[in-house]
């Protein structure tokens, strides 16, 4: 996209507007992260193995959240925001304590303004946090990466049993010519069916989680070296309050 050049009113108008929609945005979808359930899907069917038994229809829960589009989502949003405030705090700034934001190597950000180093700061802080949420798979099940499906589901089906409580008679003590049998009744479970079922879902493999944290915290230290550098850079003293006070007591 061609780059446009704007006044620095109709940037400010730009930045605030993106303020009111992608604050609120973000907000959403922070709070939709944290819910582990929306993560998780599943499907079963049922196979009846008694004769006369009741037959249950197939089940299906589908996954709602996946980690992977939320953090997607989220990036659009961070962005627009990002790019209009970069519009501001360096029009804005068009002179003064500027430095590099460097990660391993790269320039990511050239010359970047104390204000805007400030603004990613707390971004970045807020990005972590919105990343330390977001559910892992659980690495108890064996997972793999469905293509079609864009997230993942448990390799291989998982069958259980369903049972029955039914009652049988329990000889305690045979009959006699001189007694009957003494008998109980006892409850006992009984297999009637099984469910063949697969897992889903849209969580983060731990190691993916632990990549990203990783890059946040390496942007969040070079934002950080950035600003200690351009609180360094030299500037001159501007005496000007005294020709203000001067003016407003004396004249």
């Amino acid at each position: 996209m061609t780059a446009k050049t704007l006044k620095l009113s109709q940037v400010i108008a730009l930045e605030t507007d993106a303020k009111h929609r992608v604050q609120p945005a973000l907000t959403k979808i922070h709070k939709a992260t944290q819910k582990a359930e929306l993560y998780a899907g599943s499907t079963a069917t049922y196979e009846c193995t008694r004769e006369g038994e009741e037959t249950y229809p197939p089940k299906k829960v589908k996954v709602r959240l996946v980690a992977e589009e939320a953090l997607a989502e989220m990036s659009e949003h961070w962005v627009e925001l990002f790019d209009r405030t970069a519009a501001k705090d360096f029009g804005n700034c068009a002179e003064g304590a500027r430095a590099d934001v460097v990660v391993d190597g790269e320039v990511l950000v050239e010359q970047a303004p104390v204000p805007y180093l400030l603004f990613l700061e707390k971004q970045f802080t807020d990005v972590r946090k919105a990343i330390g949420v977001i559910p892992t798979l659980d690495e108890s099940e064996d997972w793999v990466l469905d293509e079609g499906l864009g997230y993942h589901r448990t390799s291989d089906p998982v069958r259980t049993h369903k049972t029955k409580k039914v009652q049988r008679g329990l000889v305690l003590h045979p009959p006699t010519k001189e007694h009957p049998a003494q008998t109980q009744l006892i409850s006992e479970d009984i297999v009637v069916g099984y469910w063949t079922g697969t897992k889903f879902s849209g969580a983060l493999q731990a190691a993916r989680k632990k990549a990203l944290l990783a890059r946040v915290n390496a942007l969040l230290g070079a934002v950080k070296l950035a600003r200690e550098e351009a609180n360094h850079t030299k500037v001159e003293t501007a005496d000007v309050g005294a020709k203000l006070f001067k003016y407003l007591l004396e004249g």
